[in-house]
Parts: structure tokens; C-alpha cells; sequence
């Protein structure tokens, strides 16, 4: 997945970026100098995953990894930094609102918020206003996909023109009208969700605030993350003793980096599953609702080409009972067809031939 980190000048992005990445982040192995269509690799580590290497003695471990884009600070007045943001965002599967929290922030959260919002809109209004004309003053006669492209064009601009994202407009289209779109590279009609980046007193009291902007958050079908940046940094920095209890008092359960990671997969509708043996033990990143013929797809197209069936282990099942032998005396391995639904955890083992 590659996912976008977008705010206002002084918003924290940097706290945020090197928070996940470590402190030891430099500007040079950002974003920034490197080509704009180059991100930083964010790996995710999965206890499940670390658990199953060590049953099979693996020799290699693949967890899942994210693409992140720090982008430029959003500026209104500056068109050359606008345009160079949204070159970054094409492509993009996920947008992260950064949104700063704190004393020396002069801009309040819900107009960091409308003004994220209003950038996307005016560009998404552009490219879609620029798109329709092109249609519509065509000399030679549309094909039956342009056609009926028309009307939703102008049913996506409709809503943004009501300050809406248009995804009602959007989620209900086939997959090829999907595809359609999907080459105009609108930011409107991806996942989204608020990181809010706050000092200490604003953390202690986050709940407050969380519940002032919840109309806005509902509205735009987004999610809130709350986390004190700096303190966490600093957090991350202690032996692993001290550091459970500074997280304790702090009142999360997990790395910042989890959290993170959890939120990407949920708006992102992504799942991930399994893969493991003496050679390898691998986490999968696959679409919500997806199939096993396509989880298969996932790990080598041979295998999806050659499906036979697919062997599937709950994560849950594998832990309580410890190994494979166990399992089968239990009858806890399913053996499933290509159309059946894989779900977050599931451990596969695909029988192909080719």
C-alpha cells in the first residue's frame, strides 16, 4: 500500500514520519530530494507472523511494509508546492491528515481540517470539470464507456461542488468504471483518516476534542488517531522495561507504529494472511472480501493459474494447538475452492499445478 502523510505548514508531519520510522530519520532519506514518485519502505512487525517463523524454524521472515510519502507542507498561496502535493498523492491508496495540536500551532484543528478538505476539492473540481469538457467538445463520437461516463462525472462533481467527497457516487460503480476513474488519480474518492498530533496537556485531555470534531469526522466518512508525537519519541528512546510503563501511564497498549498500521488496514479494507514453512514465513497484504483464487494471485500468478485448492489454518487454531499434527487430528485444516472468502489471520497453503 502506498500512503500519503499531507498537513499544513508546522502541522508535525516530520514528528509523525520520524515517530514511525525512528528518530534517527534524516530530511535526505525522506521524501524530500529523492524522485517524487519515491516514498520510504514502513515495515510492519506481526507477533503472528514472528510466532509462525518460530514454530517452522523458517530461515526468512517477510512481514507486511507500507510505501509512506511525507509530502510538502499544503500551501494555498503557493500553486507550484499545490501542484507538486498532488503529483506525490497520484497513485496514493490511503491519505493521512496530519493535523497539529499544540500551543505554537496558530491554526485551530477543524480549520486544518477544512482547509485539507477544500485543496482536495478545488483540485478533484479541475480535474473533473477539465475531463467532462474534453468529453463533451469531442469531434469524433464517443464509445458507449464514455458515454456513461458523462453522467457520473457530473454526479461526483455535483457533490463536491456541496463540499462533499463523492464517494456515494463512487462506491456503488462496477469495477470497470472504478478502473475508469481510477486513472484520473482523485484524491476525494480515497481512504482517509486524522491523525491528530497533539503536545501533552492537549493529549490529556484528546477526548474532548475528539468528541468536538466527531460531526466533521462522521461526515466525511474519516477516523481519528490521537497520539503526543514528542512524547512518544521520547517514549521509544527508553529500554523496553521503562518504556512499558511510560505507555502504560500514557494510556496505550501499543507502539504508536501498531496503531498506525491498524488504521491503515482497516480504511484501507485491507486484510493480511499467511504463508509459512522451513524456506519462509511471509504476511500477505490482500482486499477485504478477497478470494482464495486471489490470495493465490498474491503470492505467484503460477499459483493462481494452476489453482487446485487451498488449505486454510486459523491463526487462533494454529496457536492453541502448537503444530500441523495436532491440527489434523482436530480437523481444524479446511480445505477450500477459489471462490472461498479469505479473512484477516488465515494461513494458507496452495495446491497448484502448472
Amino acid at each position: 500500500m502506498k500512503i500519503a502523510l499531507v498537513g499544513l505548514p508546522m502541522a508535525g508531519k516530520t514528528t509523525v514520519f520520524r515517530l514511525l520510522f525512528g528518530e534517527g530519520v534524516s530530511d535526505e532519506s525522506r521524501s524530500y530530494g529523492l524522485p517524487e514518485d519515491h516514498g520510504r519502505i514502513l515495515v510492519i512487525e506481526d507477533p503472528r507472523l514472528t510466532h509462525l517463523a518460530q514454530v517452522y524454524e523458517s530461515k526468512k521472515t517477510t512481514p507486511i511494509a507500507f510505501e509512506l510519502m511525507d509530502t510538502p507542507a499544503i500551501d494555498p498561496k503557493s500553486e507550484k508546492e499545490r501542484n507538486r502535493l498532488f503529483r506525490m498523492i497520484q497513485g496514493c491508496d490511503l491519505l493521512v491528515w496530519i493535523i497539529g495540536v499544540f500551543e505554537e500551532m496558530m491554526v485551530s484543528p477543524m480549520e486544518q481540517m477544512d482547509q485539507i478538505k477544500s485543496e482536495i476539492i478545488l483540485r478533484d473540481l479541475e480535474i473533473l470539470e477539465n475531463r467532462i469538457d474534453r468529453l463533451e467538445s469531442s469531434k469524433r463520437k464517443l464509445d458507449r464507456m464514455e458515454e456513461q461516463e458523462i453522467p457520473i462525472l457530473y454526479r461526483m462533481k455535483e457533490a463536491l461542488e456541496q463540499s462533499s467527497f463523492p464517494k456515494s457516487v463512487y462506491e456503488p460503480l462496477d469495477l470497470e468504471e472504478k478502473k475508469r476513474l481510477g486513472s484520473y488519480s482523485l484524491a476525494s474518492i480515497l481512504p482517509q483518516f486524522v491523525i491528530l498530533n497533539m503536545d501533552e496537556p492537549a493529549y490529556e485531555t484528546n477526548q474532548d476534542l475528539v468528541k468536538q470534531i466527531q460531526p466533521f469526522i462522521q461526515q466525511n466518512a474519516l477516523d481519528v488517531l490521537a497520539v503526543c508525537g514528542k512524547l512518544e519519541m521520547e517514549i521509544n528512546s527508553l529500554e523496553e522495561e521503562e518504556r512499558s510503563g511510560f505507555m502504560h501511564e500514557l494510556g496505550v497498549a501499543e507502539p504508536f507504529i501498531q496503531r498506525f498500521a491498524t488504521k491503515v488496514m482497516k480504511h484501507g479494507n485491507r486484510i493480511s494472511f499467511f504463508t509459512s514453512g522451513r524456506e519462509e514465513s511471509r504476511a500477505w497484504i490482500l482486499e477485504h472480501g478477497s478470494t482464495a483464487l486471489q490470495a493465490a494471485g498474491e503470492v505467484h500468478s503460477d499459483m493462481e493459474r494452476g489453482f487446485i485448492r487451498a488449505e486454510i489454518i486459523k491463526y487462533d487454531d494454529f496457536k492453541a494447538s502448537g503444530s500441523e499434527k495436532s491440527l489434523k487430528e482436530k480437523g481444524l485444516i479446511k480445505v477450500v475452492g477459489k471462490e472461498h472468502p479469505i479473512e484477516d489471520g488465515d494461513i494458507l497453503h496452495i495446491r497448484f499445478n502448472v
